[in-house]
């Protein structure tokens, strides 16, 4: 029995239920290496790196363990930046973003967090974080992005003119200076990703700031939050995350030529299809696409045949399918 026929012959399309493991590493900000004691440690929080070290760009570790230190005050609830109570326990980071109207100097910070596995390619995965508005801040503004890596970043330029984030939030506001606002979503991971970068990821104008504290202390456009509380978890799937029919008639009437694979998360590398021994038909890359015909042009005859999925080999998964199945042809 071939390779190919020993899978047709294995599906599996149960999905199990998961517990609810936060993957990031002291997301909760309460372990440190050693207590702050100035602006700019944010290094000194366990696991927590700042991805512009090669850049002068700085983000902040607070924590209630701040005594006296050489600079800027870094306890909580007292910052540099007004005062604020963690969202949990007694730590928290901080990180702002500015606009200079002057020069159209775009300046950023950002905050690394490291997860504990590597994400797996085709699960889903929610992440939720926490974000307060400093005091003393007149302007907040959106699109804060987060962008998943599988190396741990260490760039000398803005990670705006760098990467593209894989999830950017365009609704939220953070514009409470006391209680905290809640940025959450859900993803398909389509690499083996063990890091996120979370930050502001557009150059903007002075229109992207949103007048939130007129009474603020600082005036220009320029705006600092905090951020605590962070969680990543695979959540398990009721359903297949894709939806496919199990009969297709590729006889060009302009209805239901295709057998189609809408890979909107771009998992997959390639998908076979196969006869019910097992023997290869046609091998297709992107877009997943088949019209009924053989790998040499000749059209298929009637009957079930089975599609299998591949991921991408970055994955470094075993080799069993992500997705499989049968689908009848009809002419």
């Amino acid at each position: 029995m071939s390779h190919t026929a020993f899978i047709l012959l294995s599906f599996l399309f149960s999905f199990q239920a998961f517990g609810q493991q936060n993957l990031i590493l002291n997301g909760d900000f309460e372990e440190y290496w050693q207590c702050p004691d100035d602006a700019t440690q944010i290094e000194r929080c366990k696991y927590v790196y700042n991805p512009c070290s090669l850049l002068v760009s700085t983000s902040d570790y607070f924590n209630a363990c701040y005594t006296a230190g050489i600079g800027a005050p870094v306890g909580v609830p007292n910052t540099p930046f007004g005062y604020q109570s963690a969202y949990t326990g007694d730590g928290m980071l901080g990180f702002g973003s500015e606009y200079n109207s002057s020069n159209n100097y775009q300046y950023r910070e950002y905050i690394q967090l490291s997860f504990s596995e590597e994400l797996k390619c085709g699960k889903k995965y929610r992440f939720v974080a926490h974000f307060n508005l400093a005091n003393y801040c007149r302007y907040s503004i959106k699109n804060v992005g987060f962008y998943f890596s599988e190396i741990e970043l260490n760039d000398s330029d803005f990670l705006y003119n760098l990467y593209t984030p894989q999830y950017s939030d365009s609704v939220t506001i953070i514009e409470d200076t006391l209680n905290w606002n809640t940025i959450s979503f859900e993803f398909v991971a389509n690499r083996p990703y063990k890091y996120v970068s979370l930050g502001h990821f557009k150059k903007d104008s002075s229109l992207s700031f949103i007048e939130v504290n007129p009474n603020a202390v600082v005036s220009g456009f320029s705006t600092y939050f905090y951020l605590d509380a962070c969680s990543l978890i695979e959540v398990a799937e009721s359903n297949p995350q894709i939806q496919l029919p199990n009969i297709f008639t590729p006889n060009n009437d302009g209805v239901n030529d295709f057998f189609e694979v809408n890979d909107k998360q771009k998992i997959f590398e390639k998908m076979y299809i196969v006869n019910r021994w097992g023997e290869e038909i046609i091998e297709l890359t992107e877009p997943f696409k088949w019209d009924g015909e053989s790998k040499s042009g000749s059209p298929v005859s009637e009957g079930v045949y089975y599609y299998i999925c591949y991921p991408y080999s970055e994955c470094k998964i075993d080799k069993r399918k992500l997705l499989n199945g049968m689908v009848h042809l009809i002419r």
